[in-house]
């Protein structure tokens, strides 16, 4: 168990030490088809993406979608081959060809059944003579041909080839192929948490909130809105911050059950508390900032806060409480 613990530890500073997020490299030659390029030796084996996905479970990494994989059901292997084929043979040997259709008998055939004349091109239908493209005849667009059957054919049939395995699908087949997403990785609030301790918070509850209430002690509040800031650098979500001031402890419970279950709502100072809300638009944030009111009439100060302003405030305290430390 403890050198599971200390493996987890090693697989977490790997990824802290990759940068903003441990970005996935593309490479044919692994077993997935990918790799995350770790700056530890001992980490170079095939459980990096389990533990990795073990620590994104419990919190300590955030995962962010890079691309979706596409694997063969026969193998799963990542190797697949995917082509335009005949809707009869399955073949792969088809080609387009440039299509023409004949105004007054309606026949729609490749160019190339349109004989060369003196006078234009010939109809293969009705004999007639083609002279003017728009009004005696149309290009609708390319058809396909199969060199392997012949066969001719407005759209084309998708199919995929195994290169590990050799498996061939087509068609309906196609919707055997599995799929994987992949993700980059980067640290959480939580994560941070662990590496400054130097041991994995096996009670997050009690390194992250105050005693038994739902409310962030300062640290991890500062960790809540900085995650909230790369999501919006990132993704291009929205979030809001409220900034509550009230002497009275019973403020707590009340504005929490009022907060939606999402949020977070963590302690600032001894007087001021800052609500975090993922997701919500600056006039969700006002509506949230109105039902506080209504709730404490003013017995609490409530305010919509300034990201900038509360950004730099924290700021400032975090300097503050790294110097202390």
């Amino acid at each position: 168990m403890k050198a599971t613990t200390e493996r987890l530890l090693v697989v977490l500073a790997s990824a802290s030490e990759a940068g903003p997020s441990l970005e996935p490299k593309w490479d044919p030659y692994a077993v997935n088809g990918y790799v995350y390029p770790a700056s530890r030796s001992e980490l170079d084996d095939g459980s990096f993406l389990a533990q990795l996905e073990e620590l994104a479970a419990r919190d300590y990494l955030d995962r962010v979608f890079v691309d979706r994989i596409s694997l063969c059901p026969n193998c799963d292997g990542h190797a697949l081959n995917v082509r335009e084929i005949c809707v009869e043979c399955h073949s792969s040997n088809i080609a387009a060809v440039e299509t023409l259709i004949h105004f007054r008998c309606a026949f729609v055939g490749p160019a190339g059944t349109f004989v060369e004349d003196a006078m234009g091109r010939r109809c293969p239908k009705c004999r007639r003579i083609l002279q003017e493209l728009g009004t005696d005849y149309g290009r609708p667009g390319e058809s396909f041909s199969c060199r392997a059957c012949n066969a001719t054919f407005q759209v084309p049939d998708v199919g995929a080839l195994c290169l590990s395995c050799g498996a061939k699908f087509a068609a309906d087949e196609m919707k055997a192929v599995k799929s994987r997403d992949v993700y980059a990785y980067r640290l959480t609030g939580l994560g941070r948490a662990a590496l400054r301790e130097g041991r994995l918070l096996e009670r997050e509850r009690e390194a992250l909130y105050e005693h038994c209430e739902s409310v962030y002690r300062r640290h991890a509040l500062i960790d809540a809105i900085e995650d909230e800031c790369r999501r919006r650098r990132t993704l291009g979500t929205n979030f809001g911050l409220i900034a509550l001031q009230s002497d009275g402890e019973g403020v707590i419970s009340q504005t929490r059950q009022l907060l939606k279950e999402t949020d977070k709502l963590g302690r600032f100072d001894d007087r001021l508390f800052v609500a975090v809300l993922p997701g919500a638009s600056r006039w969700q944030t006002r509506a949230t900032v109105q039902r506080l009111r209504r709730l404490w009439n003013g017995a609490v100060t409530v305010e919509g806060a300034d990201l900038n302003e509360i950004l730099r405030r924290l700021e400032d305290v975090a300097k503050h409480h790294e110097r202390a430390r």
